[in-house]
C-alpha cells in the first residue's frame, strides 16, 4: 500500500513532480542589500519517474531567470528552451522543454541562474527595524507557497529532499539557514556553507542575513523550547500534509505530542 502523498493532487503547484522528482537542492547565492537582491543559481538534482521531455518548476514573477542548463549523470548537456508562464497570483510556471526525452530512472540536474528581487518569500528590513539599529536585515519565509519567490522549486509539501547552500554576504553580515551544519567557507571571504542531509519540504528551506550573534538563552527556555522544536521537526514536518488543504494535520500532531510530553514531565 503506497503513501497518500504518492497519489494526492496539489493544486497549489505547477511542478510535474509525478514525472521528475527532486532529490536535492543546492543553492549558490550572493545577497546584495544595496539592490535588495539575491542572485546566483539553484542546482536541482532529479530522478525521472516517467518518460518526459518537459520540466515544470514553481517560480514567482519577482524571480528573474537568466539561464537554464540540463546536465545528465554522465556530464552530457541536453539542449533546452524555457518559458515563464502565468499560473496564479502567488506564482508562475518555469516551463523547460528538452530537445530529447528523459527515460524512467534517468538521473540529471537542472541549473537555473536567477535573481530574486523580493516577492512574498523574501523580506528586507531597514537598520531602524532591527534590535541593533546598525545594519539592515533580510530573511525568507517559505510557508506555505512563498519559497518559489526565493528559488525555483517543486513547491509542494508532497516532496521532500536534502539541501546544501553556499551564501556570500557583505562584510560585517552573518547568514544562518535552517540547516544542521553551517559555517565560514575556507578560502572565500564572507562566504558560508550550509548542509541539511535530512529530507525536508522546500518550504522549510530558510535564510536570514544580518548583524547576527550567538547568545545563551538560559536553562528555563530549554524546558519549554526543546519539546516544541522537536515536535515540529520530527512529527509536524516528518509526518506532514501532502497538500495545503491538509495542513491542520501538522499542528494537530504537534499539539498532541506536546501535550503528551507535558504530561510525562509532571
Amino acid at each position: 500500500m503506497g503513501l497518500h502523498s504518492d497519489t494526492v493532487t496539489d493544486v497549489a503547484t505547477v511542478s510535474n513532480f509525478r514525472d521528475v522528482l527532486i532529490t536535492k537542492y543546492h543553492l549558490n547565492l550572493d545577497v546584495n542589500f544595496d539592490k535588495r537582491e539575491i542572485s546566483g543559481f539553484a542546482e536541482l538534482s532529479f530522478k525521472t519517474l516517467k518518460t518526459t521531455d518537459c520540466i515544470r518548476l514553481d517560480i514567482h514573477k519577482t524571480l528573474k531567470v537568466h539561464s537554464v542548463d540540463i546536465i545528465t549523470s554522465d556530464n552530457r548537456t541536453i539542449n533546452n528552451t524555457y518559458d515563464v508562464k502565468p499560473f496564479t497570483d502567488y506564482g508562475s510556471e518555469l516551463c523547460i522543454k528538452l530537445s530529447e526525452s528523459l527515460s524512467t530512472d534517468d538521473v540529471f540536474s537542472v541549473k537555473v541562474k536567477y535573481t530574486a528581487t523580493g516577492g512574498p518569500g523574501v523580506c528586507w528590513l531597514e537598520p531602524e527595524q532591527t534590535a541593533g539599529k546598525k545594519l539592515p536585515y533580510m530573511y525568507t519565509q517559505g510557508q506555505s507557497v512563498c519559497n518559489r519567490s526565493f528559488f525555483p522549486c517543486q513547491d509542494t509539501p508532497a516532496v521532500k529532499c536534502p539541501y546544501t547552500a553556499e551564501v556570500t554576504v557583505p562584510e560585517g553580515f552573518v547568514p544562518v539557514m535552517s540547516a544542521s551544519k553551517g559555517g565560514p567557507l575556507s578560502g572565500k571571504p564572507n562566504t558560508y556553507e550550509f548542509s541539511l542531509p535530512y529530507p525536508v519540504q522546500c518550504y522549510l528551506i530558510a535564510l536570514a542575513v544580518g548583524d547576527l550573534k550567538s547568545a545563551q538563552i538560559g536553562p528555563r527556555s530549554k524546558v519549554w523550547t526543546e519539546p516544541c522544536m522537536l515536535s515540529h521537526s520530527w512529527f509536524g514536518n516528518l509526518v506532514t500534509n501532502a497538500n495545503w488543504s491538509e495542513f491542520w494535520l501538522n499542528e494537530f500532531i504537534v499539539s498532541v505530542v506536546i501535550n503528551l510530553l507535558s504530561i510525562s514531565s509532571r
